[in-house]
């Protein structure tokens, strides 16, 4: 059976990981996930190498793609995506970060995204869509915005500690992987949204939920306390594999016979 976990992602590779995340976690004593657009690296505003590397290396951050530039990749060709993915992983790996993962720009994607990503990593995070309960789709994992970009609700304050709280409660409850997007550098994430991000951790914390990075949090699921659900797409080629290696079986026999 899944237990409750939770991670913390933050989008853009920016200076603010840096100077805003990096003190509040260390004082947490909990990892956070840094989703770095490589091409951006060193760019003004954003962290450099040696400052992901300290993360990656010394607090046990964990490193995932954000593409090679911070573009919406349904509005992009089938070369270009695969370009994205490859170039990428490619960087941030020659650079010493262990990339096993994309979180997609914008939260964009659709089947042609997700069947491309599988060429390169082993799972793949949009921008929304709640707690990843009970089935959890590979290259679809949902999201909770906490401190910016607040999800959608109808009278209720999706930006307050009581939100964020209430989302962990769910987690908890419900066995779920708990899944938060930041962005630190976000005109939103003021001192309050910092406060209650630190106070989101520290509840977190008090219920013994672990907090953990995306590789864990796959691992965790992959060691059977959870299930990973094979998506739709993923669904559909391995039923078209099957068919062509029938149809290839029947080819032979047929040929041989003649």
């Amino acid at each position: 059976m899944m237990h409750p976990m939770v991670t913390f992602i933050s989008d853009d590779g920016k200076h603010e990981d840096w100077t805003v995340l990096k003190p509040a976690f260390e004082n947490a004593g909990a990892p956070c996930v840094i989703a770095v657009t490589s091409g951006l690296i060193g760019s003004p505003g954003y962290m450099n190498d040696e400052q992901i590397g300290f993360l990656q290396n010394s607090l046990g951050w964990e490193v995932t793609s954000h593409l090679d530039s911070h573009v919406a990749l349904t509005e992009l060709s089938e070369q270009e995506i695969d370009r994205q993915f490859r170039v990428s992983k490619d960087k941030l790996q020659a650079l010493g970060y262990r990339v096993t993962s994309v979180v997609y720009p914008y939260g964009a994607n659709n089947a042609v995204v997700r069947e491309i990503a599988r060429k390169y990593y082993q799972s793949g995070f949009q921008s929304v869509g709640g707690i990843n309960a009970k089935r959890v789709k590979r290259y679809h994992i949902n999201r909770v915005a906490i401190g910016s970009y607040f999800d959608f609700g109808n009278d209720v304050d999706t930006g307050s500690f009581t939100y964020y709280k209430a989302r962990v409660d769910e987690a908890l409850h419900s066995r779920a992987w708990l899944v938060f997007m930041i962005h630190p550098a976000a005109s939103e994430h003021d001192d309050k949204q910092q406060q209650a991000l630190i106070e989101t951790l520290d509840y977190i914390r008090s219920r013994k939920i672990p907090i953990v990075t995306v590789e864990q949090g796959l691992r965790s699921l992959a060691d059977g306390t959870g299930k990973i659900t094979i998506d739709r797409d993923t669904w559909l080629r391995k039923i078209a594999d099957k068919l062509r290696h029938r149809l290839k079986l029947i080819y032979f026999f047929i040929a041989n016979d003649s």
